[in-house]
């Protein structure tokens, strides 16, 4: 069960903090699944996006919504952000590997800079003039940026990308070789876990929320100390003894 549900809802929710290894796996896993079925009977999927990568408890992501179809909206599929632009131009859209590297070089863009495929939401023109800007190419190909946001990624990931949203399908590299430079690219942390490493986030999380918890405590004892000398200043001393007038006491006696 992928109890985590789309990696599309994950990115749009932004629901959780991830560094560099976290994207790294994350991008391995879709690598390894599409390796997988392009060279299973399956072949090229077509309907390749981050709504059809989906995450599980151990925040594994595998690829569903293959080989099916005759369910896949063509029609729709024409208005996908995720299809490369030589399929754009083809009625019905059609299907290839190549198509599936440009898709997850799109998803990818997603994960790295964990916002919508293209940053649709920010963008001023619609869906329709962007991917009409897509298919039709030229000297300055439309793409997504990949604007990074306090994280560090390394030159070879972000050029693996580019290289795989290339507008000449031949140009875009095979799962073969996306998969070799990934793993190079991860050797640094070649024996560590996702979930090891998840749960380390959260430690540190927690140990740096404690500790701001702490600072603020602080900070309002000390602001309450000096509201209460500045009310002892404004308010005049009151003597405590209260003297009952010998008459009075008298007569009470």
């Amino acid at each position: 069960m992928c109890a985590r549900g789309s990696l599309q809802t994950i990115i749009s929710k932004g629901v959780f903090t991830i560094d560099s290894f976290f994207i790294i796996c994350i991008i391995r896993d879709i690598a390894e699944g599409l390796h997988y079925l392009h060279r299973s009977f399956v072949g090229a999927i077509g309907n390749l996006t981050s709504a059809t990568c989906l995450v599980n408890d151990a925040w594994q992501v595998k690829i569903s919504g293959f080989g099916i179809p005759f369910f896949i909206d063509r029609q729709l599929q024409k208005e996908s952000l995720w299809v490369a632009p030589e399929h754009l131009a083809e009625d019905p859209v059609g299907e290839s590997k190549p198509g599936d590297i440009y898709s997850f070089a799109i998803i990818c863009s997603e994960v790295i800079t964990r916002k919508p495929a293209w940053n649709i939401v920010e963008r001023k023109e619609t869906t329709h003039d962007l991917l009409y800007r897509i298919k039709r190419g030229g000297h300055t190909l439309m793409r997504p940026e990949l604007t990074l946001d306090g994280v560090e990624i390394g030159s070879g990931l972000l050029n693996l990308v580019r290289d795989c949203w290339s507008q000449d399908p031949a140009d875009r590299p095979s799962t073969e070789f996306i998969l070799s430079q990934i793993r190079d690219m991860n050797k640094c942390w070649k024996n560590a876990n996702l979930m090891d490493h998840v749960f380390s986030m959260l430690e540190e999380y927690t140990t740096s929320l404690e500790l701001e918890v702490d600072d603020r405590t602080k900070e309002l004892a000390e602001e309450k100390k000096k509201a209460d000398n500045l009310l002892g200043r404004m308010l005049p001393n009151i003597d405590t003894e209260f003297c009952v007038p010998e008459n009075l006491f008298n007569e009470a006696q």
